[in-house]
């Protein structure tokens, strides 16, 4: 997926299909996903499915907390089974779009 955040990074819109049921049944192994590039952190909110990069990898996770101290807004990872994967600031692109 780190192809997938440089274009995001570049103001992308991206489409990819996912493989993985980490995130059922929000979105299955095999659906096509459609990713917006984040214009503003400060928008998103928990419960929100990101593309992110947590402790040098790359997921496409649910946001389950957001906190704000000196670094900025840092947000809390899971997955849909609520397994905490981390806390990370690199979020790249929000899921607007499950097919």
């Amino acid at each position: 997926m780190r192809a997938q955040a440089e274009q995001l990074l570049k103001g992308e819109t991206i489409t990819f299909k996912v493989k993985g049921n980490s995130m059922y049944p929000i979105i299955f192994s095999g659906e096509t996903v459609t990713v917006e590039p984040i214009v503003d952190k400060c928008s998103l909110e928990p419960y929100d499915v990101v593309l992110c990069k947590v402790s040098g990898r790359y997921y496409l996770h649910t946001i389950t907390n957001i906190r704000l101290d000196a670094e900025g807004l840092t947000f809390e990872i899971s997955n849909c089974k609520r397994h905490v994967i981390g806390w990370t600031q690199a979020v790249y692109g929000l899921v607007i779009n499950v097919e």
